[in-house]
Order: C-alpha cells, then structure tokens, then sequence
C-alpha cells in the first residue's frame, strides 16, 4: 500500500505491506521502523485517549479505529496530514495547549452521576476524549484565535446539563460574547467527525438556547 505524509515541511511517499484489515495506526507504526525520523502521537491503539487524531484522504479521523482498506477505496494512495487549527510541532504532531487551557476554563469534571438513580454511587466519564478533531474540522477555529472552539463548548453544555447546581454568572459571561458561542456558524462539521458521539454542534446549539432563555431571566448578566 503506497501512504503519502505530510512530513513537518516537506511530502514523502512510502509503502507498507500491509492487510485491508489492519489500521492506520499500524501503517504508521511500520513506517517508523522504516524511518525513526517520522513524528506521530498514539497511545492505547483502540480509541479510548484521542492521541492519534490525524486527517486521512482530507478527513479527520483517529489512526488506531481507521482501516486501512475502508480509506484506501477513498484514493489509490493513503493521504495522512497533522490536524489543521493547531500550531505544529513537527510532521503530524501538533500542539493542542491551547484547546486544553480553553478546557480548564471550562472547569468541566471527569466523571459525573450516571443518572441511574442508583442506591449505589456509581459515576461515569465524560464522553469526550480530548482527540481535537473537532477543533480541526471546526471552520471557525481556523479563522478566529478568539473562539473557544466546539470542544469548549460543549464541554460547557455538559456542565450545565449534567452538573448542579448551574455555573454562576462569570461562567456565563464567558461563553456568552461575539467570540464565544455565538461565534459558531452551524457548520456540525464537529459532529461528524467525533470518534465518541459527543455531538458538540448539538451541544453549543442547546447552549444558546439555554443562555437566551437566562439572559430574559437576567438581564443584567450581559
């Protein structure tokens, strides 16, 4: 199979001898053997920790849950590039500090009530795996520095919807301005590409509901 990388400031081909079955993850790991020189994140290989978020044949998509035969119908040759709306760091690794200081702000917990009423307290993750896709695939992203991003968003979604009491006003006013959810041109590029059915346009649209409904409430807020 002939993969095609975006290298830090140049393309280079390669090949790898490789079933349909295998993943991408698995070509990017035989084309290391063949050159340590190649940059790439990836972690526990079965979708779970987001490192090894790349673009494949121009769509976002995670390396280790990614076949090699469903892409390569796609194109004769296998198109890998780092994820677009961050800075690089060198070939397909990028730096998502930025996504995750937009997080922090957020504050949004790891693990909620799973909402089964149970005597027992069980808790539950947080769906979102941090991969960045969405921020990748995000038009708005890439065009304002200002914007939190969908991955922010509806991260702040989440803590309104599942975590009580509701945010105070600050939390608010935070989201609530012309570079925050507003921002948003209802793209839902960002759902489509989520590995984890997170659905981050639905969230951020459900944020503006709820903020206009508090903004009604309390005006004073803005």
């Amino acid at each position: 199979m002939n993969i095609r990388i975006r290298r830090t400031d140049h393309w280079q081909h390669y090949s790898v001898n490789l079933p349909p079955s295998a993943y991408i993850l698995d070509a990017l790991e035989e084309i290391h053997r063949q050159d340590p020189t190649l940059l790439f994140r990836h972690s526990c290989h079965h979708g779970s920790c987001g490192s090894c978020g790349v673009r494949i044949n121009g769509k976002e998509r995670l390396a280790c849950t990614t076949q090699l035969g469903d892409v390569l119908q796609e194109k004769n040759v296998i198109v890998i590039e780092p994820l677009r709306n961050f800075t690089l760091i060198g070939d397909l690794v990028v730096d998502f500090s930025p996504m995750f200081m937009a997080l922090n702000q957020i504050n949004l917990p790891p693990v909620r009530d799973n909402g089964l009423n149970s005597t027992k307290d069980y808790q539950r993750f947080e769906d979102c795996i941090e991969c960045g896709l969405c921020v990748s695939a995000c038009p708005i992203s890439g065009s304002n520095s200002r914007y939190p991003g969908p991955v922010s968003l509806a991260a702040a979604w989440n803590l309104i919807n599942f975590h009580q009491p509701y945010p105070d006003h600050s939390f608010i006013k935070l989201i609530d301005n012309e570079d925050g959810v507003w921002r948003c041109h209802a793209a839902f590029e960002c759902s489509e590409v989520c590995p984890s059915g997170v659905d981050p346009a639905k969230g951020i649209m459900s944020l503006r509901q709820f903020i206009l409904i508090q903004n009604i409430k309390y005006r004073s807020w803005r």
